[in-house]
């Protein structure tokens, strides 16, 4: 195919508050070609709002008008073969763009296609710079159809050129704006989405403003962290064209000071200089041969413990079996982690508020973040398989000082129950105590009725103090989940990688330093008036004169200031899930097969999918899997981009 050299690059800049120091610049190159000669493709490099030679020819007569009433009404599948959205048809968007302008056409003027025809084919074609999928939005049927239409070719009616770009466009404007597969489809229990937009208005206002391009661009998140995982998409794409990394030949834990196979680290050191963790191949490794030895030394041992800190390992810089396998995952696999990511972005809020609290739960990370930065941050604790906390969003209203802790019945009848059955004194060493009624004054009433309990009104709670599985404090934002941020005297878990292993709620590191910034401003209970008040031991509530908006998410690829990503485990199995969802809408789109041309493309894709294969073996994971297999689970998300179906 012929084809012309168009190129645009495209920054990201901060549209609210500002970006921490790791919201570096992010450049998207967006290329793309149309299907015919245009002279010298060398004097062709144009930005977005340079001439399409479309727009240069008479596709058809002035007289000759566009019946786009009658098309309309009888639209119902997209033109052209493009792509429909996975949880609604565009139909009524295309609709309503046209209804708005009178059913007057949008990329022609006088019989000539307007440049935006061209800037919009490429743009689109770019957007697996997006970890979109291109063939989604036909550009090579529209260049195609554009074709056929300015040679007079019979079999494409100009209707379906104008309305395919204008479908197109919206297509492309609601992945943009809300990725590719609604978050419900993935998992059940995400209730945080991103604020809904006039997908039509926005097209229009583009066109009309001579600005297409930079309309849809700012569909885009405009966080921090979106912008730096485009980067580095780029960056491991480019790993990847490269060859990838080398696996790391198995072999016995390694720690400073012992030796092993010199093959063996040499690799490792290439495998460590591949992803930035290493700046070469020591000289003494370069030149390994079989069956020799060399030192683990300290520089490797470095290396790998800033590695580390990027996954879900003990950072303590030794050569294990669990770091190996970090080591030795394919670079598709951490390439589609950072696609998944940033689609996930697109699930999540443009703005957090002045202030909020967020908590990554793969991470196992809570940042309160204002401006757009982190102003403090700590490790936490999160649910563990089977008691998986949940994504949303709530605000914080109010604190509990020396709380009790009420043993949810499920709680009471899988864990508490068979404890009392195999020690009768369970409940006196563990600070127990039943009582009858809901209020905190409500009287305590005999261990004996411990069989009663979930019945007559009477229930289990641990009185305040040290053993308080709630510890001093606990944070409130009343929901359906029974979900909190709480203290824990189990402090030992926090220097654990793998932080998975509560019922639910979210155990802090720092509870205290939380507590003094939420009531940092009232007068009342600032300037360490907290602490008097527990060392009081009497339990009261502190009410927040501003509730703080609280994100709980799930991001398993984060970008970090030093410019490496980090990659958490997906503890829940939300990736595996996510994945298979893209694969299973991919087929399902009307018009969705995919191109010869895309071959190679499908055969990178299939080889992250490998890493996603069967339901993963996490519960919550499972069951996300289980549903995205279901007959008719597509079926059933109907709503319009950005609202609950």
């Amino acid at each position: 195919m012929r084809s012309t050299n168009y190129s645009a690059a495209y920054s990201y800049t901060a549209r609210r508050g500002g970006w921490p120091s790791c919201a570096l610049a992010a450049l998207v190159s967006i290329a793309g070609c149309f299907g015919v000669a245009c002279g010298d493709p060398s004097s062709s490099a144009q930005g977005p709002s340079s001439t399409s030679r479309f727009g240069s020819l008479k596709l058809f007569a002035p007289e000759v008008e566009l019946d786009l009433g009658p098309y309309l009404v009888q639209l119902s599948t997209p033109p052209l073969g493009l792509a429909d959205r996975s949880n609604g048809s565009l139909a009524g968007d295309v609709r309503t763009f046209y209804q708005r302008r009178q059913n007057q056409p949008a990329w022609f003027v006088d019989g000539r296609a307007r440049a935006e025809a061209g800037q919009l084919i490429d743009f689109v074609a770019g957007l697996d710079a997006e970890a979109l999928r291109p063939a989604d939005y036909r550009p090579q049927e529209l260049r195609g159809a554009l074709d056929a239409v300015s040679s007079g070719q019979a079999g494409v009616r100009p209707e379906d050129v104008e309305v395919g770009l204008t479908w197109a466009a919206l297509l492309a404007a609601a992945d943009l704006r809300f990725g590719r597969v609604p978050p419900q489809l993935v998992e059940e229990r995400w209730h945080v989405e991103r604020e809904p937009v006039d997908l039509p208005a926005a097209l229009e206002r583009g066109l009309a403003e001579g600005k297409l391009v930079e309309t849809l661009k700012s569909l885009d998140p405009q966080h921090p962290q979106f912008a730096g995982l485009l980067q580095a998409l780029t960056r491991y794409r480019q790993i990847a064209q490269d060859g990838g990394w080398p696996r790391v030949p198995l072999g016995p834990v390694l720690r400073v000071g012992q030796k092993g196979d010199s093959v063996r680290l040499q690799a490792l050191a290439e495998r460590l200089r591949a992803e930035g963790f290493l700046d070469a191949v020591p000289p003494e490794l370069a030149a390994a041969s079989a069956g020799s030895k060399s030192p683990y030394t300290p520089e490797l041992a470095d290396a790998v413990r800033r590695f580390q800190a990027t996954r879900t390992l003990d950072g303590d810089g030794s050569l294990g079996p669990e770091t190996q396998a970090e080591l030795d995952a394919p670079v598709a696999r951490r390439l589609r982690q950072i696609e998944l990511n940033l689609e996930r972005w697109r699930w999540v809020p443009d703005n957090f508020g002045e202030r909020a609290v967020m908590v990554n739960l793969p991470g196992y990370r809570l940042d309160v973040v204002e401006g757009g930065r982190s102003v403090m941050a700590m490790r936490v604790v999160v649910g563990e398989e089977g008691w998986e906390t949940p994504v949303f969003h709530d605000r914080i209203r109010y604190l509990v000082i020396n709380p009790y802790w009420n043993v949810p019945d499920n709680l009471f009848q899988k864990d508490v129950m068979p404890a009392i059955q195999r020690d009768p004194s369970y409940l006196a060493e563990h600070g127990l105590e039943i009582v009858d009624g809901e209020r905190d004054d409500s009287p305590v009433v005999s261990p004996s009725r411990v069989w009663e309990i979930g019945t007559n009104g009477l229930r289990l709670r641990a009185r305040p103090g040290e053993e308080n599985p709630l510890g001093r404090v606990k944070f409130m934002f009343p929901n359906k989940y029974d979900i909190y941020l709480h203290d824990t005297p189990s402090t030992a878990l926090f220097d654990d990688a793998d932080r998975s292993a509560s019922h639910g709620c979210i155990r802090l590191e720092r509870p205290l330093d939380l507590a003094d910034y939420l009531v940092r401003d009232d007068p009342k209970w600032n300037a360490g008036k907290i602490r008097a008040a527990i060392a009081s031991g009497e339990t009261q509530e502190v009410p927040l004169a501003k509730p703080v908006p609280v994100y709980l998410l799930y991001f398993t690829a984060a970008y970090q200031d030093d410019g490496h990503v980090a990659f958490f485990e997906d503890i829940y199995g939300i990736d595996r899930a996510h994945s298979q969802a893209w694969t299973s809408v991919a087929s399902r789109r009307p018009g969705g097969a995919t191109p010869a041309a895309e071959e190679e493309a499908v055969e990178q894709q299939a080889s992250a999918e490998a890493a996603y294969m069967g339901p993963p073996s996490h519960a919550h994971g499972a069951a996300a899997w289980a549903r995205r297999h279901r007959s008719g689970a597509l079926e059933k998300l109907q709503g319009k981009p950005g609202q609950q179906p």
